[in-house]
């Protein structure tokens, strides 16, 4: 193999590939800038220029694969017959895998492209005895993250044998770190309620919708809520003192705990029964009806060029109609549910008082008019009339107040989150009986309420 620029019959272009996987090569001097310099110097040296190079940059990215966007272009590159050689600082910049290794060689020799590592430039991979050599250090860079990952894991399975907590992030909700591996319950009361609120209040069968709403409007530590936070918070068992983690579960991991097992356990209940409610990933299960023949509309998935389309289609009359239709000619619908689930949660005190009174003032204005019109005169007839018309007044007050109270909090509903599959599937399996579409037409008909 020649290391110099002598054959001017082949125009073929030269590939340098560099690749950086960890912020610790960088720091180390390995980091792309440093990789194309060194490249680039060896390269000048055989009597070649920029305008002879191209640069394949694959950074922050794992050697213990070929799916690297920059490196898959090179290889397609190198099949096009666009290269007579490819440098790097070593092998293992390439691939750590044996097996990838070797076809990325197989590809190279087909199209009779030399790979040149700095730490060895002399290496001929068509020699057998050079390539064998290659892939023995190859099996060693290969075993080097299998290592440091088995040794990864050997640490973080010691610790939390030993009650340990051996992972970053923000500590669980209602939780800090006393030391950097040790959770304690944390002193910030107000989080602590929360989380004690969360998981009482739904192993008490409250929606994580229905809460995530109430939450979201009571501005609960100063945030919004959405209902997937609350069901990986109460399936979170580190609230029990336990981690499900590579396999096995570790006990003991908290000394103090916000919530008893019990607790814990009958929120896991409510969550996984209203989970059941969608069994499919379609938002009108067994709703929609055909107008034509009333037979049930059944449910078919296609895939796209990667897109899913979900259609429900009529067996007899052999129509279908896409659920997107369905939703955009719905939307009102869903919202108007949406609201009515959402509101359907405990009321202010402010609403309690204003509908006692009006519930009292015409019950007053009731019994009044029975003793007035079996027993009172012409002049108690016309005081029972003066009486309404001011108690009538006082009714209409505060029913607008009651009113503009309801607003505001349908407001606040309204704007707290967009409305999931999920949820729209829940919303429609409760309220609503079944859907009739003219499918001809691709219009939805009639909505039939339970």
């Amino acid at each position: 193999m020649t290391l110099n620029n002598t054959d001017n019959t082949d125009t073929r272009r030269i590939a340098i590939y560099i690749r950086v996987s960890t912020k610790k090569q960088y720091e180390e001097g390995c980091s792309l800038e440093v990789q194309e310099n060194q490249c680039r110097k060896f390269v000048y040296k055989m009597g070649y220029t920029d305008d002879d190079i191209d640069i394949y940059s694959d950074g922050g990215k794992s050697g213990t694969n070929t799916n690297r966007a920059d490196l898959l272009d090179l290889l397609t590159g190198i099949s096009q017959g666009m290269y007579k050689m490819v440098v790097m600082m070593k092998f293992d910049r390439l691939t750590r895998d044996l097996m990838d290794f070797n076809s990325i060689i197989k590809i190279c020799n087909n199209k009779n492209c030399s790979l040149i590592p700095l730490d060895n430039p002399k290496t001929d991979l068509k020699n057998p005895m050079e390539k064998a050599n290659a892939n023995v250090s190859m099996i060693f860079s290969q075993l080097q993250p299998e290592l440091t990952s088995q040794r990864v894991k050997d640490v973080i399975r010691d610790k939390l044998e030993n009650g340990l907590y051996p992972f970053g992030g923000k500590p669980p909700l209602g939780y800090i770190r006393e030391t950097s591996e040790k959770l304690v319950i944390s002193n910030n009361i107000e989080e602590v309620k929360i989380v004690k609120r969360i998981f009482h209040e739904i192993s008490l069968g409250k929606s994580a919708l229905q809460l995530a709403a109430e939450l979201t409007i009571e501005q609960a530590l100063g945030r919004s809520w959405v209902d997937k936070t609350l069901i990986r918070m109460c399936k979170n068992r580190i609230y029990i003192g336990e981690i499900e983690w590579n396999g096995k579960i570790y006990t003991n991991i908290l000394t103090d705990l916000i919530i008893d097992r019990d607790t814990f356990y009958r929120a896991n209940y409510f969550i996984n029964r209203s989970a059941r409610i969608r069994k499919h990933d379609y938002a009108y299960h067994n709703l929609c009806i055909c107008n034509d023949c009333s037979t049930h509309l059944e449910q078919k998935t296609t895939n796209k060029k990667g897109k899913i389309y979900f259609y429900y289609y009529c067996p007899k009359c052999n129509k279908r109609i896409n659920e997107k239709i369905i939703d955009r000619q719905l939307t009102n619908v869903t919202n108007y549910l949406y609201n009515k689930e959402i509101l359907n949660i405990e009321k202010s005190c402010e609403e309690k008082e204003i509908e006692k009174e009006i519930k009292r003032l015409s019950k007053i204005i009731s019994n009044y008019y029975e003793i007035t019109v079996t027993e009172g005169t012409k002049e108690q007839l016309l005081e029972y009339n003066d009486f309404k018309k001011r108690t009538d007044k006082k009714i209409s007050y505060y029913k607008k107040q009651l009113k503009s109270i309801q607003e505001i909090q349908r407001k606040k509903v309204s704007s707290i989150t967009s409305i999931s599959k999920e949820l729209k599937c829940q919303l429609f399996q409760k309220y609503v009986k079944d859907i009739k579409i003219n499918l001809i037409e691709k219009k939805v008909l009639k909505i039939t309420r339970i």
